[in-house]
């Protein structure tokens, strides 16, 4: 992610993590989702274990035949 995106998005109110965080908490959670009393439906399923594998925001939609706006509301 350039600077440049990170300022427009940081000044629009989003939150800017680490890629290797991301995998990692994406990871955690996939390994973890059965202990959890509510778990992610299957699209939401596969968009974590996607980010775990260290797929960004421009590969997601593509690979999950979603829009931009669909994944961002998973």
């Amino acid at each position: 992610m350039g600077l440049v995106r990170i300022i427009e998005a940081m000044y629009e109110g989003h939150t800017i993590l680490d890629s290797g965080i991301i995998q990692r908490m994406a990871r955690l959670f996939c390994k973890h989702a059965d202990n959890l009393d509510t778990g992610p439906n299957d699209t939401e399923q596969d968009l974590l274990c996607l980010m775990s594998e260290g797929y960004d925001d421009g590969q997601l939609p593509e690979t999950l035949r979603l829009d931009g706006q669909q994944v961002m509301e998973c």
